[in-house]
């Protein structure tokens, strides 16, 4: 049971700082048998065993209105250090989290407003791909609420290198004109971890490279058109 922020599903001791509680948390609803949005009717939040969080509520499903009860229980929270970089800048901040909770490299977590991405997780001194909370030395994360996306830009048979910067929800698609340094161009692939995209769309998040075509340049298939004939313009026999 979660609550889902940005686009990781954080954990309830992540936000509640106070012991008001949440207004709406992501639990499993009884009547869809799947986890859904709740909006809490009523709850209170307090300490368990081992200074465990508990926060016992009734909640109602926003799909299907089914009202029930919920007890959460998280953990001690742990305070891990976490840097921030935003290009050549970087800040420190320290984070709560349950100890149970496991940080992978690419999660993305939002702190304070502010989207980041994981990048290095260090346990004792080496640098892994994963860890518990409880095991975690330091996290480094990257802004990631506006990022770079690299483009291979076309012009006649000359290529030249290009930067734009975007959401990481935002979609491109094969055949999107899109404008670079005032130019229009036309993209003809998109690389990714995976694939290169010949057809259809692709969120930022998931782009390595764009490569594109100034618009022009872009050949085009020329087109017939077959003359209208009117009354005017008919032969008479």
């Amino acid at each position: 049971m979660s609550l889902s922020i940005g686009q990781k599903d954080l954990s309830l001791s992540r936000i509640v700082t106070s012991m008001e509680g949440p207004s709406n948390i992501e639990t499993l609803c009884p009547h869809c048998e799947k986890e859904t949005m709740h909006m809490v009717l009523r709850g209170k939040l307090g300490k368990g065993k081992e200074s465990s969080m508990v926060f016992d509520a009734t909640v109602k499903c926003t799909v299907c209105n089914e009202v029930h009860h919920v007890n959460i229980r998280q953990k001690k929270l742990i305070e891990v250090p976490v840097i921030i970089s935003n290009g050549n800048k970087s800040e420190r901040v320290n984070l709560d989290l349950p100890g149970d909770e496991e940080i992978i490299i690419d999660d993305e977590i939002e702190l304070d407003e502010i989207l980041v991405k994981v990048t290095s997780i260090e346990v004792e001194g080496r640098r892994v791909s994963k860890a518990m909370a409880t095991d975690i030395q330091t996290v480094w994360t990257k802004r990631f609420d506006s990022i770079p996306i690299k483009v291979n830009l076309y012009e006649g048979r000359l290529t030249r290198p290009e930067t734009i910067q975007c959401a990481p929800e935002k979609e491109f698609a094969v055949g999107q004109m899109i404008e670079i340094k005032g130019s229009p161009a036309v993209i003809e692939n998109i690389k990714t971890e995976a694939q290169v995209v010949r057809k259809g769309t692709v969120q930022a998040r998931d782009i390595q490279r764009i490569y594109a075509r100034l618009f022009r340049n872009v050949r085009h298939k020329p087109e017939y058109h077959r003359p209208r004939r009117t009354g005017s313009h008919r032969r008479n026999r």
